[in-house]
């Protein structure tokens, strides 16, 4: 039977020269092709192939929002993300959504193949460019989740960061057009929402959790 491959993306010319390139592995057999998301939802349950090849930029549902739908119709099925765009954030949401991969339409026809067959063997596709990008994505993320945790300001943040690398309450005050007493009051009132004892013990605590 090979490997079932589902194709969805809504551009004829860009399906046709895919669909074209992966009928020439032996090992690939492709069940289907749609233009739109809405489409390949309605073929899912009766077609259940191993690999869904699906576009992220359509008209209507597009690729990242129908994830969640086809996780759903058909769980089996392991999910690559093309697109044109190489932009951190949709990789992040794709892989965060579930997709197994994410290939730029750009990349070459031997690194489509690969993916698509290292994929259906179970594991999850990423360069160590993209694994980089993810992975700042999420440690912004949970500096961000951190921020709302302990109500930081971005002025305390900036504060902080100025405390690590050794500004004195002089400096900051001077590059933040702040008064000295200002200064000094926000940084006590930092030192009090993080439930820390001193300044010391804050720059720790950020940097610890990727805040600073």
């Amino acid at each position: 039977m090979g490997i079932s491959i589902l194709v969805v993306d809504d551009h004829p010319m860009f399906r046709f020269g895919l669909l074209s390139l992966l009928s020439q592995e032996k090992d690939f057999n492709i069940v289907g092709e749609a233009s739109n998301s809405v489409e390949a939802l309605g073929m899912l349950k009766k077609l259940r192939p191993d690999i869904l090849l699906l576009d992220i930029s359509m008209p209507g549902l597009d690729g990242l929002n129908a994830l969640p739908r086809i996780a759903a119709s058909s769980p089996d099925t392991k999910v690559i993300m093309l697109t044109a765009f190489d932009n951190d954030d949709f990789l992040s949401d794709a892989i965060m959504s579930g997709a197994y991969g994410y290939l730029l339409k750009s990349q070459s026809p031997g690194k489509i193949v690969q993916t698509i067959r290292e994929v259906n063997d179970g594991f999850r596709m990423l360069d160590k460019e993209q694994i980089n990008c993810f992975i700042k994505s999420v440690q912004a993320a949970s500096a961000g989740n951190t921020c709302e945790k302990y109500d930081l300001s971005p002025r305390e943040v900036e504060l902080l960061r100025r405390l690590s690398e050794g500004e004195s309450y002089e400096e900051m005050s001077e590059s933040m057009f702040l008064s000295i007493p200002t200064v000094k009051r926000s940084v006590g009132a930092i030192v009090s929402k993080m439930m820390v004892k001193n300044r010391v013990q804050a720059v720790s605590e950020a940097v610890k959790l990727g805040l600073i």
